[in-house]
């Protein structure tokens, strides 16, 4: 098993992205703990992992409280005595209120910002300061093509954005502890959140997975052999890097450009 006997801390592991990789972090052997807002969600997610024979613990926790933060590592501590993974995935808030820059009043900067960026600050912290007193670790942080390319709502763009540089200066920091950076950039990917919408507005799905070079939107299973591979000893030699998962999104446009040749020469608007 890939993971035997880590202990790995996931944030938002109550659906999406977090819910896959607990699970999947799980069936490789890890004690896995599950932070979630929404404990029914959180739950759930520990139940799949007892069904399967796997170890975990569900501990509520807000990411936006310090507080809450540092209750879910004590928890951890308590249990299982150390950490050795941080999966930052969580990013604590609605999108409701972003979009362009005039539009995104100061308050709902800072609720987004805060939230999405300055989580990712707190949890590291602590995981380091656990890691530091264990001999290494790793940590994986959630950011997204938001980060990479335009594509709207400016402040969680903005803070996603700032994950990525985040993740690279701490993984200058640490290298030499034994503590790794690394950050997954993904695309729209099915959650318990985006798919009630993406499955009541079939023309919304539709234009959005034309977007898409594969022809879909992501799915968590998609997400989570990376963050396995990255909690794992076998990416020892691998900090600071920032991956991409978004089904070619980020590649470029897909133009079909016969197809729009044909229609021109059709209209009489191209004889080449």
């Amino acid at each position: 098993m890939r993971l035997k006997d880590k202990v790995v801390v996931i944030t938002g592991a109550g659906a999406g992205i977090g819910r896959g990789a607990a699970l999947a972090c799980a069936r490789e052997g890890a004690k896995v703990v599950v932070g979630d807002i929404r404990e029914d969600w959180g739950e759930e997610t520990i139940g799949l992992i007892r069904e399967e024979g796997g170890i975990g613990l569900f501990v509520p926790v807000d990411v936006g409280k310090r507080e809450a933060i540092e209750r879910m590592f004590d928890r951890t501590l308590d249990e299982f005595g150390r950490v050795d993974v941080l999966v930052n995935n969580a990013y604590g808030t609605t999108l409701l209120d972003d979009g362009d820059l005039l539009d995104v009043e100061e308050g709902t900067w800072d609720r987004i910002v805060g939230a999405v960026l300055k989580s990712v600050y707190l949890c590291s912290r602590r995981a380091v300061r656990e890691m530091l007193r264990t001999g290494g670790g790793s940590v994986v942080n959630l950011s997204s093509v938001n980060a990479l390319v335009g594509l709207g709502v400016i402040a969680y763009s903005a803070a996603k954005g700032g994950v990525i540089a985040f993740t690279r200066a701490a993984a200058v920091q640490y290298a030499r502890h034994g503590i790794r950076f690394n950050v997954i950039c993904p695309g729209t990917v099915e959650s318990a959140t985006t798919k009630p919408y993406l499955d009541k507005c079939p023309e919304v799905r539709a234009a959005v997975e034309e977007t898409y070079p594969v022809g879909r939107v992501g799915r968590p299973e998609d997400i989570a052999p990376l963050i396995v591979y990255l909690a794992s000893d076998e990416s020892q030699f691998v900090t600071g890097s920032v991956f991409v998962i978004d089904g070619g999104l980020t590649a470029g446009m897909r133009f079909e450009l016969s197809e729009f040749a044909k229609r021109l020469r059709k209209e009489g608007k191209c004889t080449g």
